[in-house]
Parts: structure tokens; C-alpha cells; sequence
């Protein structure tokens, strides 16, 4: 019944939080730092815990396409002053998977929220 259906929810909730993490992780101790200069800071639609959403473009060299972060809205702040200064950043890459990244210098400012 009820309670079945609100058990598979969290099942589901759960195991997309513990993939978030995975990844995360493998990025810390796999991914390769790569310097990068911050193309585009967006706002997109979505807020979690009323904290707006945005997606950061970075440029690496040999990269055809602009590798995208989604970062809260503190990390946004950080970019567009980044961008401003034309200020070169780092990113850690994903070797098996480059257009997934973590922004060291994001995740480190957002760290203590």
C-alpha cells in the first residue's frame, strides 16, 4: 500500500543521492586537473533549498565543446568575478568520461554552507 509506494520512493531518492556522491568521489581521486578559463555563468530554472541553480561553460584547451558545471548560487558569485578579471581556474576532468568535471575552486567555496 501506502507505505510500500513511499518505501520505493526513497529507494529511489537514495540511490540517485549515492550516485551523485560516486561520482563525485571518483572525481577526487581520478580526475585530472586541467586549467580552464570560465566562458558563460547561467541561471537556470531550478532552486534547491531556495538556492538558485546555475551552470558554469569552462574552456580547456584540446576540449571541442565547453565542459558545464552546475553549481549554487555563492559558486556563480565566485565565476562572474572570476570571468570579469579573465582570472584562469581549475577544473578536475573525468579521464573516462571528459565532459564531467568538478570545479575545485566552486566545490571548495561551497564546502562550508
Amino acid at each position: 500500500g501506502v507505505f510500500t509506494g513511499l518505501g520505493v520512493v526513497a529507494i529511489v531518492i537514495w540511490s540517485f543521492i549515492l550516485r551523485h556522491r560516486l561520482i563525485r568521489q571518483r572525481l577526487v581521486r581520478r580526475g585530472l586537473a586541467v586549467d580552464a578559463s570560465i566562458a558563460q555563468v547561467e541561471r537556470t530554472n531550478t532552486t534547491v533549498n531556495n538556492d538558485r541553480i546555475h551552470r558554469i561553460h569552462f574552456e580547456v584547451s584540446g576540449e571541442p565543446a565547453p565542459i558545464i558545471v552546475k553549481v549554487g548560487s555563492a559558486e556563480a558569485t565566485l565565476a562572474r568575478k572570476l570571468k570579469t578579471r579573465g582570472a584562469r581556474t581549475w577544473v578536475l576532468q573525468d579521464p573516462a568520461r571528459p565532459a564531467r568535471a568538478l570545479w575545485i575552486a566552486g566545490w571548495a567555496s561551497g564546502a562550508g554552507r
